[in-house]
């Protein structure tokens, strides 16, 4: 659910991107309006020297918390449980406060990312925990227990990344490790 919804979001801000570049331009290249030749390169060189900096490769290790963010998260356990089919499932808690200034939900405002082996960890249903913690909205200054849980393949070691749900800052919210062996 929550690669689904970066897609998305990523997929949207691409569209309102290249809308962007779709604007006027400058004289047209066969113009003869004194250099229009020379600006024309000169603009086609800078435009390759923007986009060569602009390349960014990702990063190995998570980021720290966003100082500025309007959230914090803490992530306070992880424990194992069994979807609705007797699968295997990890119930993690979490610790939400909200700093916005409007109501919001756990689930709305943050982004969580379940890994075991590398793989994304989709949501279970049926395991025991409080599913609907997340998204109650909670008013700003207050601060909540909010559990969800995810399918696992075996007990082997997952990582729990949270950010914030937003699409222009990718910093992370908080992050643990937990080995069930």
């Amino acid at each position: 659910m929550g690669a689904n919804l970066r897609f998305l979001l990523a997929f949207s801000l691409v569209g309102v991107l290249s809308l962007a570049g779709c604007g006027s331009s400058s004289a047209p290249s066969g113009s003869n309006s004194g250099g229009g030749d020379q600006s024309a390169a000169s603009e086609s060189a800078e435009q390759a020297e923007v986009e060569s900096t602009t390349v960014e490769e990702p990063e190995a290790e998570p980021e720290p918390a966003a100082p500025d963010s309007d959230y914090v998260v803490t992530i306070d356990g992880a424990r194992l449980a069994e979807d609705y089919q007797g699968n295997p499932a990890v119930v993690v808690s979490f610790t939400f406060t909200n700093n916005s200034d409007d109501s919001q939900a756990f689930m709305t405002s943050t982004m969580v990312d379940v890994y075991q082996n590398g793989v994304e960890c989709e949501m279970a249903i049926g395991a025991d925990y409080d599913s609907g913690s997340s998204m109650s909205k909670i008013r700003p200054g207050a601060t909540t227990t909010v559990e969800l849980a995810y399918q696992l393949k075996d007990t082997s070691e997952i990582e729990v990344e949270v950010k914030e749900l937003s699409i222009f800052d990718d910093s992370i919210l908080a992050y643990e490790t937990f080995s069930f062996e």
